[in-house]
């Protein structure tokens, strides 16, 4: 492995562009050491006429010529001449020679002494690419003349760019070195650079690079294929002995050569592992390209967003308050539990005293536990303050809407003109679904009875990301029984595009429209003396009730609802204003909520008929007062 050669002189040497400056002939004969030296001595007074007080750079193709220079003596006669009259140059220009060791099949100088052209210069080059230190840690090992050749060849395999890019950089009197223009080969090489070399280099970031794959003929495969040959040749010639040095129970070689033969042969399953081998794995490679896999459990991008700005919050409050970077907290070996829980406290009782909501403070520490996972069981210390928060201001549950006030949100839905809000509502409660799953959904992951095989009388809704997914099953569905129910989705969604999403605005919308259900029904709003206003969160806990009162079987209703145990069903079932809440109101609110909700199966008709017929929704109303101004005039008739 060692040698005199460097693999970037080596390129610099092919991969510059040269001319020829200065040409000359020795009058008599002498040592062809000794004219190596006068060369060198050529390149000090040229250095010395044009750069003077400077480094300059040497490049010899005598061994004894390049060290008597660089050591300033020698024991041969002719050549301490020329180390004197070297040394007076040196002194009187201050000159810092380098000198350094040109092969002669790459010395491009002696070209014109056997009458050819200069040569071209290869298209691609390491220099160029690699760092100052990169450099010089590839330059700090001098190697024998085979594995100077095929250590460049890996380096130039690794990162330099493709053929079509180096051949745009020719220019027009350049002819294309097929040698050095080769595509990456991926990490196969990179193992082969550094058992080539027995040494890691110790700055060179190289870029992530494609696998093997045989299936496409590549020109990299054929480079490779012929470095086996030629490592096959090596050991059958005796240059290889089989020894073991890769650990107990492996193979292995003794010698570079011997190194690289088993690499080879071991190493084409390890770079190939990664291609994609039946048309099914390229299928989902293809689908899958684009995508950036995130390691963590939460499955939303909302989530990952807010988790994200309470941690700025967080790392923001510990420097301005208390010059404290999480970072540095985050990314110690090991990490500080017990520090990160005392900040973590110090913080939530400062959201408390500034009036922060609970959830906030709960979605730090689950923030600062996804950032660093090995700390998550460890901070029970900071969930203490947040259980005495909750003790303090305990949570109040969505009262559960009964069925007579949905029925008659559906119909005031209706005759506004608001089939969505209907659909929306009606599954939501019918389904036992939280409205988050709701909004998400796609007409894809509605299944009707008109979308299943004859016979099915009932609905499905497929969620996407059920909240009990890293507990219970992974996939989960909802579903719906209630004929008028299913009548209503199959008009609203019936001839929707599969991608749609059953609720296509904003969750705010979707809000105010129950807000507004309500006022046109004469119910609260806003919370009045302890008493929560239906909302959103009301759908779920309501249609559990109603169907646990209907048929008096909790495992259904666990088992519908999706709840993992019995005991956090018991949460949403004992509720009491879904019986009590009738004894509240008002003769008039009373009074409407029975008439609509009576009134619920024909205004469901009348709106299957406009949707079948593309009446738009928005008129509706005009059409719904004109057929009860119809009625009223034939009764009075």
């Amino acid at each position: 492995m060692s040698g005199h050669e460097s693999i970037a002189v080596n390129d610099i040497l092919q991969s510059s562009t040269w001319r020829t400056e200065k040409k000359w002939h020795w009058k008599r004969k002498s040592h062809i050491n000794i004219l190596e030296a006068h060369a060198g001595l050529g390149v000090l007074t040229a250095a010395a006429a044009d750069l003077p007080d400077s480094r300059c750079l040497g490049l010899l193709d005598s061994r004894v010529a390049k060290g008597a220079l660089a050591k300033g003596r020698s024991s041969s006669t002719g050549l301490q001449k020329t180390c004197k009259k070297s040394a007076a140059i040196q002194l009187a220009f201050g000159l810092y020679p380098g000198w350094c060791f040109a092969p002669t099949r790459l010395n491009v100088a002696d070209d014109p002494t056997r009458r050819c052209a200069l040569r071209s210069p290869s298209l691609l080059c390491i220099t160029k690419k690699l760092s100052a230190a990169q450099l010089q840690a590839v330059h700090s090992h001098l190697l024998s003349r085979w594995a100077a050749n095929w250590s460049r060849l890996v380096i130039l395999l690794i990162i330099c760019q493709s053929p079509s890019e180096a051949t745009s950089t020719l220019l027009p009197d350049q002819k294309p070195n097929w040698i050095s223009d080769l595509a990456s080969a991926g990490s196969l090489l990179r193992v082969f650079l550094v058992a080539l070399l027995d040494f890691e280099p110790p700055s060179i970031d190289l870029p992530a690079l494609p696998s093997f794959n045989i299936s496409s003929p590549q020109p990299y495969l054929l480079w490779t294929l012929c470095i086996g040959l030629v490592t096959i040749f090596l050991a059958s010639c005796g240059s290889v002995g089989l020894r073991g040095s890769f650990g107990r129970g492996c193979p292995s070689v003794k010698g570079a050569p011997g190194r690289l033969l088993w690499i080879l042969i071991c190493g084409f399953w390890v770079a190939d592992a990664m291609a994609p081998q039946t048309a099914l794995e390229r299928g989902r490679a293809e689908r899958r390209s684009g995508n950036n896999l995130i390691a963590t459990r939460v499955a939303r991008h909302d989530t990952l967003e807010r988790r994200e700005k309470l941690l700025t919050d967080f790392r923001v409050w510990l420097h301005d308050q208390h010059k404290v970077h999480l970072s540095l907290l985050l990314t110690a070996k090991p990490p500080d539990a017990e520090e990160i829980c005392k900040w973590l406290i110090s913080y939530g009782q400062e959201m408390y005293l500034s009036g922060k909501a609970y959830g906030k403070f709960a979605e730090t520490i689950n923030a600062v536990s996804a950032a660093r996972p090995v700390v998550r069981k460890q901070l029970a210390g900071a969930w203490d303050p947040a259980f005495a928060w909750l003790t303090d201001e305990p949570s109040e549950h969505h009262p559960a809407l009964p069925l007579s006030i949905l029925l008659a949100m559906l119909a005031l839905a209706l005759m506004w003109g608001w089939p969505l809000e209907a659909a929306v509502l009606s599954l939501t409660w019918c389904g036992i679904c939280r409205i988050g799953e709701v909004l998400i959904a796609q007409r894809c992951d509605l299944i009707l009875p008109c979308d299943s095989a004859p016979g099915v009388t009932f609905g499905l809704l497929r969620i996407k990301t059920p909240k009990t997914r890293g507990r219970a099953a992974r996939h989960q569905a909802a579903r719906i029984d209630p004929p008028d129910i299913l009548k209503l989705l199959t008009a609203v969604y019936a001839k929707a595009p599969p991608t749609s999403l059953l609720w296509p605005f904003s969750a705010s919308t979707l809000r105010k429209r129950f807000s507004n259900l309500l006022s046109g029904l004469g119910l609260q709003t806003t919370k009045i003396n302890g008493r929560r206003p239906f909302d959103l969160g009301s759908l779920r806990p309501g249609g559990a009730t109603h169907l646990l009162l209907t048929t008096e079987d909790s495992e259904l209703v666990r088992r519908r609802g999706r709840w993992v145990t019995g005991k956090v069903m018991e949460i949403y079932l004992q509720e009491i204003l879904y019986t009590t809440f009738a004894e509240k109101l008002d003769w008039k609110t009373r009074v409407k909520v029975t008439q609509l909700a009576g009134n619920f199966p024909r205004l469901l008709d009348c709106a299957s008929d406009f949707l079948n017929s593309a009446i738009p929704p928005q008129t509706w109303w005009r059409l719904f007062q004109a057929s009860d101004n119809e009625e009223h005039g034939e009764e009075r008739g």
